[in-house]
């Protein structure tokens, strides 16, 4: 089928908000690599306004207050937002019988999205918004795929036995289910996913963004001064699964063997004024950047000598390709998909007892043999993750959905 044939219509609750204005790249990167590939595509987002008793009733319950997180609507970024109202007795509801709320709710979403019979239906995030997506795409008769992505997969359904069951009839519904890694891949088949609908097709990285520069140029990019000899790096999220809180310790460890080096920190999170904290009280130079434009994280990346990934979990680690496009070694844990994106030209961190001395002392070992770096290697590597790769091995997908469609809807007329 011809590019000019279907449509493509995302859904998403991955968005730019207060909290984080630049949202997930890789839901937009992808939409604006469809719309450079021609294909006619929508963005939609799902946002929820929730009653002033249910932010009570959470402030009650939790014990602090109601953090109603408001999304951005920039200029540059082209959401459509699908609105969905909660109140009390909806979330009573969708409590005690959440498939019908969750029908409920997918019914609203569809009568507020543009779509024909041709469409595509693509959703990022397998619960809640896969359910969504597969629901939609029965009563319109178009196909549905889901992307997972990690959290949804090999963090949130172990708290709760009902989203483990509806992540998994989500994906198990979608027409394909299409993971970020082999490792993700397994994490919903031991949730009990059959696994028979699904392929892998890793996220991409944009190499005009990362790509080396000279460290004086880095320099006067970010306005950060340089005033010792080594510096090592982490890009992410300030979260316990990022392995955040091992980073003092492993700071501490590494300024123990070289004493000549400084540390940065590009990101936020909840664990930050802890890090802050620890780091002063150890007495350690580190620069805390918070969260930049993606479109900027490169310039931070090319100041360091070494970037660290001291992870609990990661579905696929899109960050060390990004590092490695831009030239820069990574010393990452042996965990989840960071071990496939790592592709042997890293450095991996088994984990268990004495984690944060193993790690620091390859850290250490990485910054002594900086000249023995195969930067060219790294390069090489990052630039077989492009979106324009990802984005054309689901448009094959997409073509594959629409042709059993296409065939089933034969069969059935005959």
């Amino acid at each position: 089928m011809s590019k000019d044939k279907y449509n493509v219509r995302i859904l998403t609750g991955i968005r730019p908000t207060t909290e984080n204005q630049y949202g997930e790249p890789f839901i937009h990167s992808r939409y604006y690599e469809l719309i450079h590939q021609n294909v006619d595509s929508k963005l939609y987002m799902v946002t929820f306004t929730y009653s002033r008793y249910v932010q009570l009733l959470y402030q009650f319950l939790r014990g602090k207050a109601f953090n109603n997180v408001e999304c951005l609507n920039h200029s540059t970024d082209p959401y459509i937002s699908l609105g969905l109202t909660s109140g009390l007795l909806d979330q009573v509801l969708y409590h005690l019988f959440p498939r019908y709320q969750l029908k409920k709710r997918a019914y609203h979403l569809g009568l507020q999205m543009d779509i024909q019979k041709n469409t595509i239906l693509h959703v990022h995030w397998a619960y809640p918004h896969g359910y969504y997506g597969v629901q939609i795409a029965k009563k319109f008769g178009v196909p549905c795929v889901i992307t997972a992505h990690g959290s949804d997969i090999h963090t949130f359904p172990k708290h709760n036995r009902y989203t483990q069951k509806l992540t998994v009839d989500a994906i198990e519904q979608a027409d394909m289910a299409i993971f970020v890694s082999h490792s993700l891949l397994n994490d919903a088949k031991e949730l009990g996913y059959s696994g028979n609908n699904s392929v892998i097709i890793p996220n991409g990285l944009d190499l005009s963004y990362f790509k080396p520069m000279t460290r004086d140029l880095a320099q006067k990019k970010t306005g950060w001064t340089q005033t010792r000899k080594f510096v090592v790096g982490f890009v992410g999220n300030f979260r316990s699964v990022k392995g955040v809180d091992r980073i003092p310790n492993i700071f501490k460890n590494i300024q123990k063997k070289v004493s000549n080096v400084e540390f940065i920190m590009v990101g936020n999170g909840e664990l930050e004024p802890i890090l802050r904290d620890e780091c002063k009280q150890a007495n350690l130079q580190v620069t805390f950047v918070g969260r930049v434009r993606y479109d900027m994280v490169a310039n931070w990346m090319n100041l360091f000598d070494v970037m660290i990934l001291p992870s609990r979990n990661e579905s696929w680690g899109c960050v060390v390709v990004e590092a490695y496009s831009c030239g820069i070694p990574v010393v990452a844990s042996e965990v989840g998909g960071i071990p496939e994106v790592m592709c042997g030209a890293g450095h991996l961190v088994p984990d268990g007892e004495y984690f944060d001395e193993r790690f620091s002392e390859i850290v250490c070992s990485v910054l002594l043999e900086n000249n023995n770096i195969d930067k060219e290697r790294l390069r090489e590597i990052a630039s077989e993750y492009t979106w324009e790769r990802c984005v054309s091995n689901e448009r094959e997908i997409y073509k594959i959905c629409l042709n059993k469609k296409s065939n089933l809807g034969e069969d059935e007329r005959s």
